[in-house]
């Protein structure tokens, strides 16, 4: 999620490994950019941790070879990242539970969908207070 502009990106995968997540944050930066800084969770396959846990993970390294400045989120401290949970929360509402999806084929489609919905159609709650007169 671009916080600033409020768009967004979503992806999926099979998996949780390193692999995916770099692509999929390769699709992400292709739909919105290359940012500056980029926050994220700390889980193993984008902090190296696991079976080699003072290693550079295949994220780290794909956010240094383009200049990215990497920041996570410290563990147990959630709210840090409450926009991008938000998201999650309406994602997870309005495609998982909405849709049956018996294969990634077809969640994929309907992430789709959810992708084009979201920026467009969804009221915000930064923009409704520009709208309410008293």
């Amino acid at each position: 999620m671009d916080v600033a502009g409020r768009t967004v990106w979503a992806s999926q995968f099979t998996d949780k490994q390193s692999i995916s997540l770099s692509k999929h944050l390769l699709e992400t930066w292709r739909n919105l950019g290359i940012p500056e800084v980029s926050q994220m969770d700390n889980e193993m396959a984008a902090t190296g941790g696991g079976r080699y846990p003072y290693s550079i993970s295949q994220v780290i390294r794909l956010h240094l070879l383009l200049g990215i400045h990497v920041v996570f989120i410290p563990q147990g401290e959630p709210g840090r990242d409450a926009t991008v949970e938000s998201f999650n929360d309406l994602w997870q509402e309005r495609v998982l539970r909405r849709h049956t999806c018996l294969s990634l084929t077809r969640l994929r489609k309907v992430n789709e969908q959810f992708l084009r919905y979201y920026p467009y159609k969804k009221p915000h709650r930064g923009l409704r207070s520009l709208f309410i007169t008293t």
